[in-house]
């Protein structure tokens, strides 16, 4: 940033700023999406990126310790950017390959 002597330099300072407290740039946008309480029991989240980034690899320990916790399957899905949705994780049956 060049100056903050301006208009525009002030309000690229303060963006900056306040994106340092937005959730969206700090924690993952991981939502409850499905429980299925009358069949399998099993638990869907769904996972909604932020600016493309994806999730780190350590997502299979913890689906895996979501199921210890749960006792029934759990299943993470991601959306893509043209709002379709695929699975990136499963537990107890890791069908899903390394992405």
């Amino acid at each position: 940033m060049k100056a903050i002597h301006d208009d525009s330099g002030y309000q690229q300072i303060r963006e900056a700023l306040s994106a340092q407290y937005n959730l969206s740039n700090i924690e993952p946008n991981i939502q409850v999406h499905n429980v299925n309480l009358r069949g399998d029991r099993s638990l869907t989240l769904r996972y909604i990126p932020h600016q493309g980034i994806p999730l780190a690899k350590s997502k299979h320990q913890v689906i895996k310790h979501l199921h210890r916790l749960w006792g029934f399957d759990v299943i993470l899905e991601q959306v893509d950017e043209q709002g379709g949705v695929r699975e990136i994780a499963r537990c107890p049956n890791e069908l899903v390959s390394e992405t």
